[in-house]
């Protein structure tokens, strides 16, 4: 009966009418006085109300956004008496929305001053309705969830494989900890594995989940580090890794895991990362292991139940919760009036909001960003600013400074603010702009700036210290900061200008407007969506569930032009266009090899499947080497990874095998003699890994050799600076760091690790072939030291402990034993006054911080 009611008030001319000037007050209501608001129409709370209590019952996202806006109107509303925010409240409580009712007390907005008098029955009904949406966990402890997180919960403990979806402030991280502590709380011995897609999400998820423990379990053990020499001696294991990481472990060390937690499971359509992706689940599952994947607002998340052929019990979730109102905004400018800029509020139907004036012409494209984010933002904190190139953060963020200056904006005198200046300066060079920037509370964030300052950066958003963040695409990968306002104008993600952000990224990125529970609403402002050429996938309106395709079965839609690949021998001057395909055939060569059903099955379904195998069993013929040196070096040909091998043992029978051997980065001249290899790399494994010059390549190994010796970052920068300088060339500071971000980024702690491993392992085989044992000891994790950039002991135990890189290489400069284990860097920590240490401020912080969280290490 209810059901049959909700289409009817939706379509009715009365409840559109009364909803749209209810809907235009609330939105208005943000605004201040920068912008001219047009006259809004009278509604009636009471009859909006009633129809919000119906609608209710809906399962449709669009219908529950309405239900919400209703209910965040009415108690946001100053001008509405406490009787219509108790209705408004008792409804969210039907819904689970308690995180808002949470923010509503914190905000003092439900202090009633004329509060009736509760009556028995209602107190029944809220108390039932408070027992249908609380979960217990095996301590007595309890929480209450929405209705996304309740189906998740019910669900996860029947099935062998979970499939959840649910939009991108629906609580998924909340319920996925929650999960993750009812595991552990019920089982003696337990290795849980969380796949992440970025190093940035690997710091966050393991704060998360140490956030959701604290308290409640004393020995268990939360993993970053993917070698099995820091493993603690714990039962309770949750390892959260990206793919990359995983597969670096499993080389080394098998791990039984008994729950596998894809976060962000959507990146298996991702590229040659999404077919990564699958590989390393794969070859982490068991028949017994218990796989999770979370994506947000697909519309098939059943799709991913295929790939477990062997698993009988699987289901997926997905449950239309509205749990933070997002408003979508069009702002484009007036004809032949460029200081003058109409909004738009894009819903159903596209309604003008006001005008906007700005004080200056913004006579570039930069400009037309800044001014309408400054000038929209310049109320309120919370306000990310996105760009496509990091060196385009730094020009906005230089424009709204200066806007902030003009208006007589003085430099702020908050201590947290000082601290990072003093980071900055110390850890990446004086002049680094960031520090003149958060002076005046705003701030860029990209992918390439170390950890510690990153993670200070959005340290002090949250807080309100700073009140613009001009962001890259970090954000899209899924770090979970929330904001006020969003401003957006021709998104794409990196410097190709012809690669505009897929749907699918944007309202990922537009989700982060106005988390679940620290906001009533978000808004994201689109700029210019008038002109095609930013916006090529048309001007955004109404956020659709997404298609879930895995990027294997992507790759397979090219399927004749892959098996061409294949049988040329995969040449190499093609590998670098062919990157996708390169892991494809990684993936499928152990499918073949291992005859395992799950890949064999995740391709049975291509035209060409008997033309596919084919081709892979002749390169698996082919393939000289042992199994597990192809399956640890995933991405790279077997057939290359052969062709290397080949040139090996020619320079085995030359009797030069020894000058292979790539230097300890601590040796003597180490530089000259990477090149070597690197220049080996680049012939065999992959043209231009490691750039097409001499000279880019000798920069490179500079790089790669003193990151490994565990150099400063602004040690890195002042020996490029001063290289260059020595050269007769011009150097731009900020862009030379910005430079060095990068390469180490993308070369020393990507290109780098991945072809040096490869190059390692096949080396290895052949001097263990030779009886050389002492000379394959000598090659080390080099893997390892890359990706963490360190190569003592020392360094990783501390970084394995939780300390990032940063912290650690200034601490280590204190300590003389280079080989401390896991315990003895904590027992050497805890006895040293750390006061003595002429340290930044905020390593000490991290370091007291550190020692506070190492509840789960036992008792030395």
């Amino acid at each position: 009966m209810i059901q049959s009611l909700i289409p009817q008030i939706v379509t009715s001319e009365a409840f559109i009418n009364q909803f749209n000037s209810l809907l235009e007050k609330n939105i208005g209501s943000q605004f201040h006085e920068q912008i001219k608001r047009k006259d809004i129409g009278s509604f009636d709370i009471k009859y909006l109300l009633k129809c919000a209590d119906v609608l209710s019952f809906s399962n449709n996202y669009s219908v529950l956004d309405k239900v919400l806006r209703i209910c965040q109107a009415t108690i946001t509303d100053p001008d509405l008496s406490a009787f219509y925010r108790d209705k408004a409240i008792f409804i969210l409580q039907k819904l689970g929305n308690y995180p808002l009712i949470s923010l509503a007390n914190s905000k003092g907005l439900l202090e009633a001053e004329d509060t009736n008098e509760i009556g028995l029955d209602e107190v029944l009904i809220q108390s039932k309705i408070e027992l249908q949406h609380t979960n217990f966990l095996p301590n007595g402890n309890s929480f209450k969830g929405n209705a996304f997180q309740n189906s998740f919960w019910n669900k996860a403990s029947s099935n062998q494989v979970l499939s959840v979806s649910a939009p991108t402030a629906a609580g998924k991280s909340f319920i996925f900890c929650q999960k993750l502590l009812e595991i552990m709380l019920s089982g003696n011995e337990v290795n849980i594995l969380y796949l992440v897609p970025t190093r940035a999400l690997v710091s966050q998820v393991s704060e998360d989940i140490k956030n959701s423990v604290r308290g409640a379990l004393d020995n268990y053990e939360v993993v970053t580090l993917p070698n099995h020499e820091f493993l603690d001696t714990t039962l309770k294991k949750v390892f959260v890794f990206t793919q990359e990481r995983l597969h670096f472990l499993l080389g080394s060390h098998k791990v039984e895991f008994d729950y596998i937690f894809v976060d962000e499971a959507h990146k298996l359509s991702d590229s040659y990362r999404g077919v990564l992706l699958q590989h390393a689940i794969f070859r982490a599952a068991s028949p017994k292991t218990v796989i999770v994947y979370a994506s947000p607002f697909s519309k098939n998340p059943q799709k991913l139940l295929d790939l477990h052929s062997n698993k009988e019990k699987k289901d997926s979730v997905y449950d239309a919760v509205a749990t933070v109102n997002q408003n979508l905004f069009w702002v484009n400018q007036i004809p032949k009036k460029p200081k003058n800029w109409n909004i738009q509020y894009v819903s159903e139907k596209v309604v003008d909001i006001g005008e906007l004036e700005l004080s200056n012409t913004p006579n570039s494209e930069l400009k037309r960003l800044a001014f309408i984010a400054h000038n929209l933002g310049k109320h309120n904190h919370g306000n990310l600013v996105y760009v496509n190139i990091p060196s385009d953060a730094e020009k906005v963020c230089n424009l709204i400074v200066d806007l902030k200056i003009r208006e007589g904006c003085k430099e702020l005198e908050i201590p947290e603010i000082q601290d990072l200046i003093e980071l900055c300066e110390k850890t990446i060079h004086k002049k680094f702009l960031l520090g003149k920037f958060l002076k005046y509370g705003v701030a860029f964030h990209y992918g390439n700036i170390p950890q510690l300052i990153r993670g200070k950066v959005e340290e002090l958003f949250k807080l309100g210290h700073l009140q613009f963040l001009v962001c890259t695409s970090t954000l899209v990968e899924g770090v979970n900061l929330s904001c006020k306002n969003i401003f957006v104008r021709g998104p794409r993600k990196g410097r190709n200008k012809n690669m505009a952000m897929t749907s699918e990224d944007f309202w990922n990125l537009a989700g982060r407007a106005g988390r679940w529970g620290q906001e009533f609403q978000g808004n994201v402002f689109c700029i210019d969506v008038s002109r095609q050429d930013l916006w090529p996938n048309g001007k955004p309106r109404e956020r659709e569930p997404y298609e879930i395709k895995p990027s294997v079965e992507k790759e397979l839609r090219n399927s004749s032009q892959f098996i061409d690949y294949v049988n040329r021998g995969t040449p190499r001057n093609e590998s670098a266009e062919n990157i996708n395909f390169e892991y494809l055939l990684s993936y499928l060569v152990e499918g073949v090899t291992k005859k395992d059903q799950r890949i064999l099955d995740s391709v049975s379904g291509n035209q060409d499947y008997a033309r596919l195998i084919e081709s892979v069993e002749m390169v698996v013929d082919e393939c000289n080497l042992p199994h597990e040196i192809y399956q640890n070096n995933p991405g790279i040909s077997p057939i290359a990874i052969d062709e290397m091998h080949k040139y090996f043992l020619i320079k085995k029978e030359n009797g030069a095998l020894e000058s292979l051997i790539p230097p300890h980065p601590a040796s003597e001249e180490p530089v000259i003699e990477l090149t070597k290899v690197l220049a080996r790399i680049n012939k065999y494994l992959s043209p231009n890994a490691f750039g097409f010059k001499p000279q880019a390549t000798f920069v490179l190994s500079m790089l790669i050799t003193k990151w490994m010796n565990g150099y400063s970052v602004a040690r890195l920068i002042s020996d490029r600076e001063k290289y260059l300088t020595d050269k007769g060339k011009d150097v731009k500071i900020n862009a030379l760091i910005r430079s060095v971000l990068e390469d180490i980024e993308n070369v020393a702690r990507f290109r780098a690790p991945k072809y040096l491993s490869c190059y390692n392992d096949i080396l290895k085989h052949v001097l263990a072939e030779e009886g050389k044992l002492d000379l394959v000891n000598h090659l080390g994790d080099v893997q390892l030291s890359l990706e963490f950039g360190v190569n003592i002991k020392t360094q990783l135990s501390m970084i394995s402990i939780g300390l990032s890189r940063t912290s650690a290489i200034e601490l280590s400069s204190y300590a003389s034993d280079s080989e401390m284990s896991v315990q003895a860097v904590i027992k050497w920590i805890k006895e040293q006054n750390l006061e003595d240490f002429d340290l930044p401020k905020l390593v000490h912080e991290e370091i007291k911080l550190l020692l506070k969280e190492l509840h789960w290490i036992r008792s030395l």
